[in-house]
């Protein structure tokens, strides 16, 4: 930034009235800028009954053949212990025929049970609870079990070799809407 844009910048800055002119003449040009329209080719299905989870993972497998989801029966409401839902995926582009690969009682309404695929394999991770503390488990897409880590688990890296955990009873406790 020169001397000159700088001066203008702390002048604008300094002052919430012209800066407010500012902003509200920059968008109102704005609205004669004519916008290319964009279309989809993907087609929105609704399922009543599913949800999937935070905005930061991605349900679909490698190669967008599989889509992850959470089924639940219970209603919209507040999740108490003896809540659960079933983790599964879909695996045809209309998400009629859902797989249910196992049962989970550790996950709220806004991010679901962490549901995730593990890099480019073919086998998918979610929280639970042994009955004692939060794990994570590593199933394959029959439902086997691969492996249960001693951990709830935040966020797996692309390739599946790293995980990220973070208390998630201090989560409940102190920030009870995550």
């Amino acid at each position: 930034m020169n001397t000159i844009e700088r001066k203008i910048y702390d002048f604008v800055k300094s002052n919430p009235k012209i800066k407010n002119l500012v902003r509200d003449l920059y968008q109102w040009l704005f609205i004669f800028v004519p916008v290319k329209e964009v279309g989809i080719e993907n087609i929105i299905v609704s399922k009543p009954g599913f949800f999937f989870g935070f905005h930061d993972k991605s349900p679909w497998s490698f190669g967008d053949k599989f889509l992850l989801a959470n089924r639940f029966s219970i209603p919209n409401r507040k999740i108490n212990s003896n809540d659960s839902i079933e983790v599964g995926y879909f695996e045809d582009k209309n998400c009629e025929k859902f797989i249910p690969l196992a049962e989970t009682n550790s996950f709220n309404w806004q991010q679901g049970c962490m549901l995730q695929w593990v890099g480019e394999k073919n086998e998918i991770i979610f929280n639970s609870f042994n009955g004692d503390k939060h794990i994570s488990k590593v199933l394959d897409l029959a439902g086997n079990i691969i492996q249960e880590i001693p951990l709830p688990i935040g966020a797996v890296s692309p390739n599946g070799k790293y995980a990220l955990s973070y208390s998630f009873s201090r989560m409940a406790k102190y920030a009870p809407g995550y």
